[in-house]
């Protein structure tokens, strides 16, 4: 096979971890919660609504994951609790869908939760629709 020779040193680093996709699915342990972002505050803080009791928190992003995992609205992440204060706590993963998927599986999330703004505006038009009814002229 003859030597790469397109791209810098980064372009031939990823080619080398192609094949590497898939991670081990981490469960949640103790003081450790399945959460939902429900909104983006900047300075790489979100409020996060857990999934377990319902109650909204102001969530900080930590150190190893800025930069690294870009969050958006809706997406599943892992919350460590804080013990000294109630209402602040702090992402340290983001799951992705197929992660998702298998957390559904194993009865860790409900079936219920539905992942990104898309699934979320589609089910939010469902409700709508099932509203209103039109008679036909």
């Amino acid at each position: 096979m003859p030597k790469q020779k397109k791209g810098g040193g980064r372009h031939k680093k990823n080619k080398m971890k192609m094949g590497e996709t898939t991670r081990e699915l981490l469960f949640a342990e103790r003081s450790q919660v399945y959460g939902k972002i429900e909104s983006i505050l900047g300075d790489s803080r979100f409020t996060v609504n857990c999934l377990n009791d319902g109650k909204t928190k102001l969530c900080k992003v930590r150190g190893k994951l800025r930069k690294r995992a870009w969050m958006t609205i809706g997406d599943i992440v892992l919350v460590s609790l804080r013990e000294f204060q109630e209402k602040k706590a702090d992402i340290i993963y983001l799951y992705n869908k197929k992660e998702v998927r298998d957390l559904k599986i194993y009865g860790e999330i409900p079936n219920n939760v539905t992942v990104g703004k898309i699934e979320e505006r589609n089910k939010k038009e469902e409700i709508v629709n099932d509203i209103f009814e039109f008679d036909a002229i």
